[in-house]
């Protein structure tokens, strides 16, 4: 039987059918929750799949969620198709003085190359990135999170970010709007100048890993990725084929524990899926401005750097803000249809033997034919523009109408399939039951999901499906209950056409609550319908159904519903 749908696995389904149509590769989505995880997500290179962490940011509002997971997804496709030239990195990894502080540089520069070359060619992704710029701002307070918003908006955080890192701001813009050997060049020389000047790497958070997978070398194969290519498809996963990258995320994205192969598990990987698109970098005025005050000659001191870090705290909530109103639309509607399809989910009914599916074949025919053709279409008589009916022409002589006009009309009814399991059931009219149940069950569902399955004895229980291993019996036969259970769930569902089946053996406990039931689904317009299960056959008409069939052989069900169907089709009840 399959699971219910929820709002995250249907999201995963979204979100794989969308980066296997962008990236062109095997790509499979998984959507978790892990608040110990530095990382809002991440690239596990074996299994091709991307990690999308719930708790980085943390919100209860789903719009906002699917917006926010929409962003790291659309940041880590970036990296797979514009992160290349590995071995080039490899090699200037090994010279360097400090390989740690070269590959934490660069996984930050990189993440505004993505970020840039991502907003040109998919420009539908530059809100959802940039949606997650405030968390990029609030979660990592060092150094390395002041130049992670630069390299987003070309504005400093504070004093301290400039003059920990101005000095070097034209090559970090060069090679953000570069390629991914000008980032590896861009990182080697800034590393290099901070190594030879005896500055360390700013402090990481306890207990965080640093770095590429605590120290696991990278990647030494040889591969095409080396070289530089403006085609969006010859980035990280051509380099993966070529046995690049087996041993770490090539996009610095820390892998789950446990899970990764070395991928990068540093602070700034927390940072990797939280920043702005690359639409955001070279932001005009703004952006200029906020450069100026953090850096300008206009004061020093406490107060003009707290008045700085407002400054730009108050341009990132209004760009986050702007980019949450954008996306908002687009992942209402995204929302709406995965909670519709939840609602219209069906259980798939599983079958004992491989004649019950036959038989569940075979009703799913006859209700197809009778519910579903013959109700297809209606003739509703018109005075023009019709087809000629003959048989009216007296009425047409008298004043009548001789036309009459095709008209489509909803053709599917809301079925309730109603199985008794109470104590009278024991035995070989239990085994029966289940079959036929699951029978009817299966072939409803290939009809319509516009249905409900429960079993009743004492009390009525909705069932997703009929169990393989047969129902249980026990105590009395409220059939009642059972009909009013069925017709206020026809009423719920506003059904045009409402169809209840009862599957018994016997005369239910209370005759004038059952009749009273029966009138009330009745008045509705809906149809109950009787198959007597184990050869009882009523002396006289039942006064509780419309019609009724009796059920000898389960195999014989598909026919016997043929008469009873056409007679709920044709109205004549």
């Amino acid at each position: 039987m399959s699971n219910r749908p929820t709002i995250q696995s249907l999201s995963e389904r979204n979100f794989t059918i969308a980066a296997r149509i962008l990236t062109d590769a095997g790509v499979t989505v998984g959507i978790c929750e892990n608040p110990a995880h530095p990382a809002c997500a991440w690239w596990e290179h074996e299994t091709k799949r991307v990690f999308l962490n719930d708790a980085h940011p943390k919100t209860d509002d789903p719009i906002k969620n699917l917006i926010f997971n929409r962003g790291k997804l659309y940041h880590e496709l970036a990296h797979k198709l514009f992160t290349n030239a590995y071995d080039y990195r490899n090699e200037l990894s090994a010279k360097a003085k400090d390989p740690a502080l070269f590959d934490r540089i660069r996984q930050t520069l990189e993440d505004g190359y993505i970020e840039q070359r991502i907003a040109k060619q998919w420009d539908g992704a530059t809100p959802y990135i940039r949606s997650l710029l405030l968390h990029c701002l609030e979660s990592d307070t060092s150094e390395h999170g002041a130049l992670a918003l630069f390299v987003r908006l070309f504005v400093w955080r504070d004093a301290a970010a400039k003059k920990a890192w101005g000095q070097w701001e034209t090559l970090i813009k060069k090679a953000v709007h570069s390629d991914s050997k000008g980032v590896c060049d861009a990182a080697f020389e800034i590393a290099e100048a901070l190594a030879k000047g005896g500055q360390k790497q700013p402090p990481q958070e306890p207990n965080e890993p640093q770095g590429d997978g605590k120290g696991n070398p990278e990647p030494k194969g040889k591969g095409k990725g080396d070289e530089e290519s403006n085609d969006p498809q010859s980035g990280e996963g051509e380099g993966e084929q070529n046995g690049e990258a087996s041993n770490e995320a090539p996009e610095g994205d820390s892998g789950a524990a446990g899970e990764g192969e070395g991928d990068d598990t540093g602070e700034s990987t927390e940072s990797d899926s939280e920043g702005n698109s690359g639409g955001g970098n070279g932001s005009g005025e703004q952006s200029d401005k906020g450069s100026e005050s953090a850096g300008g000659d206009s004061g020093s001191g406490e107060e003009i750097e707290a008045e700085v870090a407002e400054d730009i705290q108050a341009l990132v909530e209004a760009l986050v803000e702007e980019a949450l109103r954008e996306a908002e639309a687009e992942a209402e509607a995204e929302y709406n249809e995965i909670m519709e399809e939840i609602a219209q989910y069906a259980a798939e009914q599983e079958y004992a033997t491989p004649d019950e599916e036959h038989t569940a074949e075979r009703i799913a025919e006859v209700l197809r034919s009778t519910l579903v053709e013959s109700n297809r279409q209606k003739w509703v008589e018109v005075r023009r523009c019709g087809s000629f009916n003959s048989r009216r022409i007296v009425n047409a002589i008298t004043g009548g109408t001789c036309l009459k006009q095709r008209q489509e009309t909803e053709s599917l009814p809301h079925i309730a399939l109603l199985l008794d399991n109470s104590g009278s059931m024991a035995g070989a009219k239990l085994h029966q039951l289940s079959i036929a149940g699951r029978a009817i069950n299966g072939a409803i569902a290939q009809v319509t999901r516009k249905a409900m399955v429960a079993s009743f004895e004492t009390f009525t229980r909705v069932l997703e499906t009929v169990p393989v291993q047969g129902l249980s019996c026990l105590g009395g036969t409220d059939t009642a209950h059972a009909i009013d259970t069925a017709w206020k769930w026809l009423d719920q569902e506003e059904a045009q056409k409402g169809l209840i089946i009862v599957c018994t053996d016997g005369h239910p406990d209370d005759e004038d609550e059952t009749r009273a039931a029966f009138n009330k689904a009745k008045e509705r317009g809906y149809f109950v319908l009787c198959v007597w299960i184990g050869g009882f056959k009523p002396h006289t008409q039942d006064p509780y159904y419309h019609a009724s069939l009796t059920c000898k052989d389960i195999s014989k069900l598909p026919e016997a519903l043929t008469e009873p169907l056409q007679m709920f089709v044709a109205g004549t009840f």
